[in-house]
């Protein structure tokens, strides 16, 4: 059985005139992130573009297009989460001619959604992180609400 460390995940080198860099495919953490930061942008992409029941693959190529149409910050903040930035690099990323931010999207979106499990799991459990955290943002606001209307005090008071 192999180790971990010696695991090579899948990348792809994406050249511009510049240089070059190496995206890889959006992780748990990096996803988390992307819903937790720009929930309703997120979930209007996943429900613009989840595949239908019997569907078997995504489109990525309209996703990469709609992202940087719509919401070019959470496109270049996903192109540098892929090429393991920060929210910093997203600012370089944002820079990137149109072509080049197109061909990154595409090259992350088949090396996140052609994970084992398609991109029906992945899609779920995006899905079901997005409830989780909407969920506790309710509940954070509805308790915020009350102690306000009861004239409660927090416990840092």
């Amino acid at each position: 059985m192999g180790k971990l460390k010696d695991l090579r995940l899948p990348t792809a080198d994406i050249s511009t005139s510049g240089g070059s860099i190496t995206v890889r495919g959006l992780t748990l953490v990096d996803i988390t992130t992307l819903v937790r930061g720009r929930f309703d942008e997120v979930a209007s992409l996943f429900d613009k573009y989840v595949p239908q029941e019997g569907a078997s693959s995504l489109n990525t190529e309209a996703i990469g297009r709609e992202l940087i149409d719509t919401a070019p910050e959470i496109a270049a903040y996903i192109i540098a989460l892929a090429a393991d930035g920060d929210e910093d690099d997203a600012g370089i990323a944002m820079k990137l001619p149109f072509p080049v931010q197109i061909e990154a999207l595409e090259a992350i979106g088949k090396l996140t959604f052609g994970a084992d499990g398609g991109p029906k799991k992945v899609l779920e459990t995006v899905i079901r992180i997005a409830k989780h955290v909407t969920g506790l943002v309710r509940d954070a606001r509805a308790s915020e609400i009350g102690s306000l209307v009861t004239g409660a005090k927090s416990a840092s008071s």
